[in-house]
């Protein structure tokens, strides 16, 4: 699994050592989160945007994208469902099996943001979608948080789709509930960093045996 990537020359080089790796290991399950922007802004040098098009996308088996990393990796412009369907529909066909829209805006509140997820084997194209809660803070380290999640349950229950996003974001969001109830308690709230910083520890047990609150509808 590889995240966010600063350098163009560090990520040329990963996409040959994935190469490598796949040509010694062709059973080898390579995860990209392409860590590039979000809100319309890049974090990233605008270099990197085509070398994880051509070099880095075509060899990932799952990628985890939020919406606006999606549209600079397909020049979709994503305003509907039918848009991110087309979006998810345009890696498919470059060949990757699985991409999940990590988040997007495009709920039909203000409350929730959702998460949709395509997965494509054998012929047969399974797309399912979640309704994630918004809470009112900025959290560091929660896309990689969902990558870690998303790549471990996809392993523990055999490519397992709607589980996997299931499992992921129902842990994901207990972990940043606990976070969030407990800088609003304390000096600084949620402005505070040291606040908010992800309560891993205190929240073991969700992420070994989350309770399931967030649940998929099946897409057609």
């Amino acid at each position: 699994m590889t995240g966010y990537v600063g350098n163009e020359s560090f990520l040329e080089s990963i996409s040959q050592v994935i190469k490598t790796i796949k040509d010694e290991n062709p059973g080898a399950l390579y995860h990209c989160d392409p860590v590039m922007g979000d809100n319309g802004k890049l974090y990233v040098p605008k270099e990197l945007v085509p070398v994880y098009r051509n070099q880095i996308i075509p060899i990932a088996d799952v990628i985890t994208p939020n919406q606006f990393e999606l549209e600079l990796l397909t020049d979709i412009k994503i305003n509907s469902e039918s848009d991110a369907i087309k979006a998810l529909e345009a890696l498919h066909e470059i060949g990757i099996e699985t991409v999940v829209i990590t988040s997007s805006n495009l709920a039909d509140s203000d409350s929730h943001l959702v998460t949709y997820a395509s997965s494509r084997a054998n012929g047969r194209t399974q797309r399912i979608k979640l309704l994630v809660p918004k809470l009112k803070a900025i959290f560091t380290g929660s896309g990689d948080l969902f990558a870690a999640l998303f790549m471990a349950w996809f392993t523990k229950t055999n490519k397992d789709l709607k589980t996997t996003c299931e499992r992921t974001l129902s842990t994901l969001w207990s972990v940043l509930n606990r976070t969030y109830n407990y800088a609003i308690q304390q000096t600084g709230g949620v402005e505070s960093y040291s606040n908010i910083e992800l309560r891993l520890i205190q929240s073991r047990a969700d992420l070994e045996n989350p309770n399931i609150t967030i649940k998929a509808i099946d897409l057609k």
